[in-house]
């Protein structure tokens, strides 16, 4: 891997070492002299076996702007020559995520008075092995020092209302729910033996990809690669400080790629888990005597800590797989009060009461898998979840003091959501399930990504795995604007199913509907409704109630159509019809499904120029959007656009302009240039900011006229 190559990469971990210095690109991986002095550099290689990810910088604006755009939660080491030192700490100490900075030069006695400014600044050096050896013993106590993302939940309705934060709540839970949906997945997923073993191949050589200058890590990777089985998921999990650290940043970044790589681990963890978990709920009787106590000191930052103050009584989850212990003492040594100061961080110890009798996520006592027995370690499921009883200052500890009860998995205000969308979203065949959930996600490329891949590892004998993949594919064409391409893959997939000996028909049925829906988004209303009502007659001999589940979405095309067509009571009929039926099979009144429906007959009111209820109904689609949509999700930029159409017809240009931009904000990060939904809410924007032009023009018009008169008569 060239040096410009790592430069390139994304670090899978938290820790990135930065190297700033003048000469920094003439020493490559050899331990040489740099120009013009004796200052010995230590090796890439030397520097990979401390911190592996390593940016290069030999300019400080480059090196600045790069350790600004960091994440405040990501770790910044770094290593600066004495002169862009000096220029660059007095700039940068105050950042997050600049976590330590080492000083090396020639000239020791030059540079240390004014380093005494800087507590991050860990000392001058002027010799590689001492620089190496602080460097090492830093990142030990660092990496115990560890930091674990929270979410915070809102509990239900009424209580989220109440709080200060209620945007970022509503926010959290919506990338909440569906991260925990993909994580569903993979804990349930029925693997083969000799499927996993290809998953831990394929983990195993993107690890080496990583690592793959770094050879004591590399030595690790084969080992992992020639003798993991299963059943040693934890012990792994526990035994390299990579592994968990990998993962747990992948989690709380909702890292889709990384997760996808480490999902057969994943997998095998919670089957460990889930297996010690049931033994021991079966050993327990209902007796509150079981109740205990485990630990976990961290530090988190000054926002986390007011969050936590603020949301007392609220739930939390902490998004990866948590580390306790049962030992105070043990969690208390990793709340080094003066180390979290230096870094800009708070010290917490969190208290845990767990209660055996509730049915939660997996969790159990790992001491008799893992490589450190003697830390008496719990370890909890990704997406426990607890609820904060009380948090304070100890100042006899001179630490914060986080009480927390673990929760059963019905607590949180999005439950019936997440088990109404787990009920409809998760079968059997994983790979398309998965590419499913990241459609609804609105990670369409992530998404035809792994349909692709599943087709080109499907036999000719898998047709039914086939037609699903391009029905899909379909789909996401139709999402990314390319609804020719979506007629095709939806024709393709409805001949693939004919061509069976026995034909799915309630499959069939929905692939007929998705077709029609990629005619009508084509413009084509007259091919959009002779397939959405041949999809309704296959459905009407499978199911006599005709108020299945199933028949929803083709109402909800059939209205779309309609709705084109300016039948604007007739397309809200069967809006309408749609919406009924979901209540009645019991969906939650805040599930995905119903954006659509508000969105829908928001619209109608906007054509009949009923603007305050268009506006109301597109509010309302915002609002559910932002509860259960992940962040920035192309639904959302659906709302404000509409939102902002009903605003410029009720000539509210700046409440129209507010909203078109922030449906474009989103856009620009989630769909190609050339989207046309892209396209169409760009040339509204183009066209309000004309008519406030135009409105700023009139008004400085009529100023002039009123103000004409007294001008001149002061003159005269």
């Amino acid at each position: 891997m060239t040096e410009q190559h790592q430069q390139e990469m994304k670090n899978l971990e938290i820790v990135t070492l930065v190297w700033l210095d003048k000469h920094v690109y003439e020493q490559q991986n050899e331990q040489v002299s740099t120009v013009n002095c004796n200052l010995i550099q230590p090796s890439r290689q030397q520097l990979r076996s401390i911190i592996n990810f390593i940016k290069v910088f030999d300019q400080v604006d480059a090196c600045e702007y790069y350790i600004q755009s960091v994440d405040q939660q990501e770790h910044i080491v770094l290593i600066s020559s004495g002169t862009y030192g000096k220029e660059i700490v007095s700039k940068l100490h105050g950042l997050t995520q600049l976590r330590s900075v080492y000083i090396y030069c020639m000239n020791e006695q030059e540079h240390e008075s004014w380093v005494k400014q800087f507590p991050k600044i860990r000392g001058v050096f002027n010799n590689s092995d001492h620089l190496l050896t602080k460097l090492t013993n830093d990142q030990k106590f660092l990496n115990t020092f560890s930091t674990t993302p929270i979410t915070f939940l809102s509990r239900n309705k009424d209580v989220a209302k109440r709080i200060q934060q209620q945007k970022i709540l509503t926010k959290q839970n919506g990338q909440f729910l569906w991260f925990q949906l993909v994580i569903e997945l993979f804990c349930n997923e029925p693997v083969t033996d000799e499927e996993s073993h290809q998953a831990i191949k394929e983990l195993s050589e993107a690890l080496r990809q990583y690592f793959r200058e770094n050879d004591a890590q590399f030595k690790t990777i084969n080992d992992f690669e020639t003798n993991y089985e299963p059943e040693h998921a934890i012990w792994w999990y526990t035994k390299e400080q990579f592994f968990y650290s990998i993962i747990n940043k992948a989690l709380r970044t909702y890292d889709i790629d990384t997760i996808i790589v480490f999902r057969a681990f994943i997998n095998h963890m919670y089957q460990l888990l889930k297996k010690c978990y049931d033994d021991d709920q079966r050993k327990h009787s209902n007796n509150d005597n079981n109740i205990f106590q485990v630990y976990r000191g961290q530090a988190i930052s000054f926002e986390e800590l007011e969050q936590i103050k603020r949301n007392k009584g609220e739930f939390i989850s902490f998004n990866s797989f948590l580390s306790t212990t049962r030992s105070r003492n043990n969690g208390r040594f990793f709340t080094d009060a003066s180390g979290a100061q230096i870094h800009g961080l708070h010290s917490i110890l969190f208290e845990f009461q767990v209660n055996p009798n509730k049915i939660t996520k997996p969790y159990t006592d790992v001491s008799r898998f893992s490589q450190h027995g003697e830390e008496e370690e719990v370890l909890f499921m990704i997406g426990s979840i607890f609820r904060i009883v009380d948090i304070f200052y100890d100042q006899s500890e001179s630490i914060w003091i986080a009480q927390l009860i673990l929760m059963d998995e019905n607590s949180y205000e999005l439950h019936d959501v997440f088990q109404s969308l787990k009920k409809h979203k998760i079968d059997d065949n994983s790979l398309i399930n998965l590419a499913n959930i990241l459609e609804d996600m609105g990670e369409y490329e992530k998404a035809e990504k792994i349909l692709h891949r599943s087709l080109l590892q499907s036999s000719v004998e898998q047709i039914s795995h086939q037609y699903n993949c391009y029905d899909l594919l379909g789909t996401l064409a139709g999402r990314n604007g390319h609804f020719e391409q979506a007629i095709e893959y939806h024709i393709r997939s409805i001949e693939l199913q004919k061509k069976v000996t026995s034909v799915n028909y309630e499959q069939l049925g929905i692939s007929y509907n998705n077709l029609g829906k990629a005619y009508g988004m084509n413009g084509q209303i007259d091919l959009a409704l002779s397939n959405l009502f041949e999809s309704i007659k296959i459905k009407s001999q499978l199911f006599n109630d005709q108020n299945h589940l199933i028949y929803a979405p083709t109402y909800d095309n059939i209205g779309n159509c309609y709705f084109t067509q300016n039948k604007l009571d007739e397309a809200q009929e069967n809006f309408q019809r749609a919406f009924d039926i979901r209540r009645e099979n019991n969906m939650p009144e805040n599930s995905p499904e119903s954006i659509e429906y508000y969105m829908s007959v928001g619209n109608i009111f906007g054509s009949k120029r009923r603007y305050l209820d268009a506006i109301h109904y597109h509010k309302k689609a915002i609002e559910i959007a932002r509860q259960v949509l992940p962040l920035d999700h192309p639904w959302l930029a659906h709302c404000y656009n509409n939102l902002g159409k009903d605003y410029a017809d009720s000539k509210q240009y700046r409440l129209a302009k507010e909203n078109y931009q922030q449906a474009l904000d989103i856009y620009e990060q989630t769909v190609s240039i050339d989207h046309p939904e892209k396209q169409r809410t760009q040339d509204n924007l183009d066209e309000i900011t004309t008519e406030l032009w135009m409105e700023a023009g009139k008004l400085l018009l009529i100023t002039a006229i009123i103000m004409l008169p007294l001008l001149l008569y002061t003159f005269n």
